[in-house]
């Protein structure tokens, strides 16, 4: 049996499927930490869909977008 991939491992984790993102911006629009950010969660939640995780894992960041993906739930 293959190993689960890191996009799978974020994605069982996070227990969010980023398909459900319409990319709308509201969770950009009231994220706290917009502006501190390298990537906004609009577009962390299209890296996870397309598997750029070396990528967000390779910011300065990528705790808080972990997180944030997790908070955002509800949004997502």
């Amino acid at each position: 049996m293959p190993s689960e991939t890191l996009k799978e491992q974020v994605l069982r984790i996070s227990g969010v499927n980023p398909l459900k993102c319409m990319r709308c911006g509201k969770c950009s629009g009231t994220c706290p930490s917009y502006e501190d950010m390298e990537y906004h969660p609009h577009q962390f939640a299209y890296m996870v869909e397309k598997g750029e995780i070396e990528k967000l894992m390779n910011t300065d960041r990528s705790e808080e977008h972990t997180s944030e993906l997790q908070s955002r739930s509800d949004i997502v």
